[in-house]
């Protein structure tokens, strides 16, 4: 579970695995062989992207048009530049 919860905190396997004291290869190892495992894993991951996400909006609509067109494409594909070429 330290491992899991360094990895939704911090998005990167090897900067979880630093945080724990463990080998990077070690979750992707356990991750074939527990299924459990494998599922908190991919909880873990879309914690980390959530949180990413979340920075992302904020930045986007603190300054960043281009930013904010991507996360509005990735969200309503169809409504962003859908008369403008974009």
């Amino acid at each position: 579970q330290p491992f899991l919860d360094a990895y939704a905190e911090l998005g990167t396997v090897t900067h979880a695995a630093l945080a724990v004291g463990i080998n990077r290869s070690t979750p992707h190892i356990v991750e074939k062989r527990d299924p459990e495992f494998a599922k908190a894993f991919a909880e873990a991951r879309e914690a980390a992207a959530d949180r990413l996400e979340r920075v992302a909006i904020r930045r986007a609509e603190a300054s960043s048009d281009l930013l904010l067109i991507f996360l509005l494409k990735a969200l309503r594909p169809g409504s962003v530049g859908a008369n403008v070429g974009v």
